[in-house]
């Protein structure tokens, strides 16, 4: 990594304090999520990551579109 990333604070002065909105998940996105939670991120196979990855990108645009 190149740059060191900021703590979150920085993220939080952005937000207000609470968020509501929602995701369409397929079953294969909601159950990677329940494995990552479940077992850990570092328990999830290479091909795996990019569904989390996608999981996180919907919850990012929800946030911050």
């Amino acid at each position: 990594m190149i740059f060191q990333a900021p703590e979150l604070d920085y993220y939080e002065q952005f937000l207000p304090s609470k968020l509501n909105f929602s995701v369409t998940l397929s079953r294969e996105e909601a159950a990677v999520v329940l494995k990552a939670y479940d077992h850990g991120i570092s328990s999830l196979k290479p091909e795996e990551v990019p569904l989390l990855d996608k999981v996180l990108a919907e919850l990012k645009h929800g946030i911050h579109p």
